[in-house]
């Protein structure tokens, strides 16, 4: 005998009943049937029905046993897959918000199996940010817009062991934007005309939920547009307002709103005033401000405020009275004078005005000073230039050099009434530098000073240097000769020396820096040798001193024939021809011993050299 089973439906889901039908091949009837469906449930008879409330894979085992003789038995088994219940979620939600303002929507998520049904329970998502957890299929959450417009708000279930997950069509929420109010205020509400009032506008958030600071612009009637500032819900902007009419002034502020906020408008008024009349006040004037006497001085009155017509009384301080306005008058005393103006208006009130006025002495008339146009003059060369000094009045003129005392210069002067003449003299010094000289010369009468320049130009005089060379010099072959040249100008520090020298015999050195000249006198020719040096300045033109030191040079035997020749031909010692002949002789002599000496020495032979120093006077080596 065999059991088979057939199970429908083929897909179950839990909560679904499952209806089982038993069928078998062989045996003896009657038979009977035990079902066990994998959950610690059975069942008898040849059909059943069962429904699973959770899902999973069950072991569902069929058992059929015969009535025979010998009683037969046989079994089938199959496994079941039971999937959860599908499920629907739905939201509810208010049709319309505040921005900032928390909405409360609801959440549902039913069962939608056929047969039993089991409640959906776990976590739903609400617009991916958000959630709750559902209690008996429900849950509710608090959705908050940062902005307005449309929002969409959709739910997603996740499933449970028993139940698929599920979304949920969207549902549109409008989202309207926060209601503002505005409070216009200016400062100071009371004014006069002309005067400027700063007044401020100020936008409040008055939505409930979160503060929102308004922001955006706010237009003020007839002022312009300004942008809002602040923190919190409240925003402001200010503006200064001029006034130029008498009476209230209103003055408006709209609000545009933003894009989270609605907009307002305020209106406040201000009070201007008319101008207060200005005080009745005079003042007086007077041209000249520093009269002379004989001067005719003119007086003027001002006045402001009170009522016209206005009467004038003037007291000039010397005892005399005057009306009218304006007027003048002439002082013929030197003083100092309160000079009292008094004004009355049409209402007969009084002001007065008091100031004082120094009456002076006529002045002099101008001293006329005349000096020489731009002068040069050479150092050295004496400058004399003439000065005239000329006023038209019997005053007692003088006339004095200001510069003199610090250029070293003379001046003489004759005074007089009315007139005055000097003569300046000047010789400019080689320790004064040559450029621009200012010569201020001053006359005064004894109540007025007046000064005028002479420019005087020193042109520098360009002195020749001196040069300082040793006298005539002697030495020997094989001495060292060195002596210093100097060089002295007079226009120095002015002007700089230059030093050189021509002929200098072959081996002798010239430092032009320090003058020295050097020379190691080795195997030369016995005779004289003729230098030449030179001192020249930088002047313009530039100027030069030469002078020539001749050094006369002896064999090894300390004489010099030839230079003897030279020397009483310098002295003016005329010898005789045969002295003549026989010095000629001598030198020659000499010079062949020269170079014989000379051929010793390059062939080995010891020679004692002396070394004379020579600087300004120079000591003969004999």
């Amino acid at each position: 005998m065999t059991a088979n089973f057939t199970y429908s439906p083929s897909s179950p889901q839990a909560g679904q009943q499952i209806t089982f039908t038993a069928s078998e091949l062989g045996g003896t009837a009657p038979y009977s049937f035990n079902w066990t469906f994998g959950d610690l449930s059975n069942a008898t008879g040849s059909t059943a029905a069962y429904t699973y409330s959770s899902t999973g894979n069950f072991s569902v085992t069929l058992t059929i046993k015969d009535s025979g003789s010998s009683q037969q038995t046989a079994t089938s088994s199959t496994t079941i897959d039971v999937s959860p219940t599908p499920t629907s979620t739905a939201v509810a939600c208010p049709g319309t918000g505040i921005v900032s303002v928390s909405l409360i929507c609801s959440v549902t998520v039913a069962d939608t199996a056929f047969g039993i049904i089991s409640m959906p329970t776990g976590f739903v998502s609400v617009n991916s940010s958000i959630g709750c957890f559902l209690s008996s299929g429900l849950c509710t959450v608090n959705i908050t817009s940062s902005v307005s417009g449309s929002l969409d708000v959709s739910a997603s279930y996740g499933g449970d062991a028993g139940h698929l997950a599920s979304i949920s069509p969207p549902v549109l929420v409008r989202i309207n934007s926060r209601e503002t109010s505005m409070v216009v205020t200016c400062a100071p509400s009371t004014l006069t005309l002309g005067q400027d009032t700063t007044c401020s506008a100020t936008v409040t958030d008055t939505s409930p939920g979160m503060t929102n600071t308004p922001s955006g612009n706010v237009t003020f009637t007839p002022i312009g547009v300004f942008a809002l500032t602040g923190t919190g819900a409240s925003a402001s902007c200010s503006t200064n307002i001029a006034t130029t009419a008498v009476g209230k002034l209103s003055i408006s502020a709209a609000y545009l709103g933003d894009s989270n906020h609605n907009a307002s408008s305020g209106i406040t008024t201000v009070d201007v005033l008319p101008l207060p009349p200005p005080p009745f006040v005079a003042d007086l004037a007077f041209i000249p401000n520093s009269p002379v006497t004989g001067q005719t001085v003119n007086f003027t009155a001002t006045v402001t405020g009170g009522s016209p017509p206005y009467t004038y009384s003037w007291s000039f301080g010397d005892g005399t009275i005057d009306s009218g306005n304006p007027t003048s008058h002439t002082y013929e005393n030197v003083n100092t004078y309160s000079v009292v103006l008094i004004v009355t208006d049409a209402n007969r009130t009084t002001f007065s005005d008091t100031k004082l006025l120094a009456v002076k002495v006529t002045p002099n008339p101008p001293i006329i000073l005349t000096v020489p146009s731009n002068q040069s003059i050479d150092h050295g060369s004496n400058l004399t230039f003439n000065v005239t000094a000329v006023e038209d009045s019997p005053q007692q003129i003088s006339i004095s050099c200001v510069s003199c005392p610090s250029l070293g210069a003379d001046f003489t002067f004759n005074s007089g009434p009315g007139a005055a003449y000097g003569t300046f003299s000047w010789t400019p010094s080689e320790a004064q530098a040559p450029g621009i000289y200012f010569v201020v010369l001053s006359s005064t009468d004894g109540t007025q000073i007046v000064n005028a320049t002479a420019t005087v130009t020193v042109n520098e005089y360009n002195v020749p240097p001196v040069l300082h060379v040793p006298d005539t010099l002697t030495v020997r072959d094989g001495e060292t000769l060195q002596f210093t040249v100097n060089a002295t100008d007079s226009d120095a520090p002015f002007e700089n020396v230059t030093l050189t020298a021509i002929g200098l015999p072959d081996g002798a050195s010239f430092d032009p820096e320090t003058g020295v000249f050097y020379w190691p006198i080795q195997g030369v020719q016995p005779g004289p040798y003729t230098l030449t040096f030179t001192a020249t300045d930088n002047g313009v033109p530039a100027l030069q001193d030469s002078q020539i030191v001749v050094v006369h040079v002896n064999n090894g035997n300390g004489r010099c024939f030839i230079c003897e020749m030279f020397l009483e031909s310098q002295l003016g010692v005329n010898p005789s021809p045969l002295i003549l002949i026989l010095r000629a002789m001598v030198a020659l002599m000499g010079f062949l011993s020269v170079i014989t000496m000379k051929y010793l020495k390059d062939h080995g032979r010891e020679r004692v050299k002396r070394t004379v120093q020579h600087s300004g006077d120079v000591e003969n080596a004999s």
